[in-house]
């Protein structure tokens, strides 16, 4: 996408500095097709702590919703109540507070609320560039 221009590339990768020029390079020759290079794609906490593979960590900005958006939370009030239902305990917090694709949002909501869950699905569009 971005191959046209160098300079752009480089100067938008969040890679570590000495590896840019290689991961472009890498890119441009087609050794490499991470998908999770595409700008504007962002990492799911659950994904990447359930160890999928990288490509499959990232998810573009509509693919990603917060639980609040269907499960009222607040902190103060409801994390005593909320942390007794998940399973992971030291990632609890995470998953309650970030964006998360959208299987993972519905996992969540299954452990939280499963009249909530009822009312939530994934549904799941391939797009071909």
């Amino acid at each position: 996408m971005f191959l046209n221009d160098r300079d752009f590339f480089l100067r938008h990768c969040q890679a570590p500095r000495n590896r840019k020029e290689q991961i472009f390079s890498s890119i441009a020759s087609g050794a490499y097709e991470g998908f999770h290079h595409v700008p504007g794609r962002y990492l799911c906490p659950a994904c990447e702590h359930e160890g999928k593979k990288p490509t499959f960590q990232y998810h573009y900005p509509w693919e990603l919703t917060h639980i609040g958006a269907y499960y009222p939370f607040e902190y103060e009030r409801d994390w005593p109540a909320v942390r007794k239902k998940l399973k992971d305990k030291t990632f609890g917090l995470t998953l309650v507070s970030s964006a998360l694709c959208a299987p993972h949002c519905k996992e969540l909501a299954e452990r939280l609320d499963s009249v909530l869950a009822a009312q939530l699905f994934v549904i799941e569009f391939e797009f071909r560039r």
